[in-house]
């Protein structure tokens, strides 16, 4: 990924709270880069920048809130995001439900499994794509990415 990647990187992180999105952050913070963590649930993914920070206390990390079943959430987020910054390095997109009950729905009316795990991030992704193309340099390629653990039961 060269040294862009490593100096000056700013990466969106979808999910950062627990599991591999917090890894994920671990990893690319620890490698230099600027890692914004999209979260629903605000308190856990401070607890993750705090765990994180002990064990590297130059980590750059911050959060913002994001709830990936709410396409008014992923709207608002997207939107601050294109006012406040210049471009994206790498977005990764990993948030999402494991297992929820059939009945239950986003506010916006789709089954939550549906709607948080592919149709908030597609969303968030396609607005953010102008940001993500002006990080594209002759020697950068910027990238976006699907992370997941996926459970199969038999």
């Amino acid at each position: 990924m060269g040294g862009h990647w490593t100096q000056s990187a700013f990466d969106i992180l979808t999910g950062a709270n627990t599991g591999i999105g917090k890894e994920t952050a671990r990893d690319l913070s620890g490698r230099g880069a600027r890692v914004l963590m999209l979260c629903r649930n605000l308190e856990k993914a401070e607890a993750a920048v705090q765990d994180i920070r002990a064990a590297d206390p130059q980590a750059r990390l911050e959060v913002h809130p994001l709830d990936l079943s709410s396409l008014a959430s992923v709207r608002a987020c997207a939107g601050r995001l294109l006012e406040a910054e210049e471009r994206i390095d790498f977005l990764v997109n990993n948030a999402g439900l494991m297992v929820s009950p059939k009945s239950l729905r986003t506010e916006d009316g789709f089954d939550a499994q549906l709607g948080t795990n592919h149709l908030g991030h597609f969303l968030l992704t396609n607005l953010l794509l102008p940001l993500v193309e002006k990080a594209a340099t002759e020697d950068f390629r910027p990238r976006w990415t699907l992370l997941r653990n996926t459970r199969i039961s038999a």
